[in-house]
């Protein structure tokens, strides 16, 4: 169930798949449940001896997402409710330090 419910997959359909698309759904999950929610990088990797240091954040500006938060002020404005300039479509790359560059 943890791949069906969230992808909206109906048990008795999922448990119907051929063997191929079976396993491409439990591999795509066991990919997820072996990262960290927040920044999708391995958690094996990531939460290794000396790694606390070893990525960088990036910002980046997700055009959709900037559209949402625009959309989002401009009712929270018009609704008189809470911040009015949170937002701006800002999201975060992680990537990985190449050794030697920390």
């Amino acid at each position: 169930m943890d791949y069906c419910g969230p992808a909206g997959v109906p048990l008795t359909t999922f448990r119907g798949w051929d063997a191929e698309s079976y396993g491409a759904a439990l591999a795509w999950q066991h990919r997820r449940d072996e990262s960290c929610g927040r920044c999708g990088q391995s958690l094996e990797e990531s939460t290794g001896e000396g790694m606390r240091d070893g990525y960088t954040a990036v910002p980046a500006v997700c055009g959709g997402c900037a559209a949402i938060d625009r959309g989002s002020r401009t009712v929270r404005r018009d609704q008189g409710n809470g911040d009015h300039t949170a937002g701006d479509g800002i999201r975060w790359r992680v990537l990985r330090d190449q050794e030697g560059d920390v």
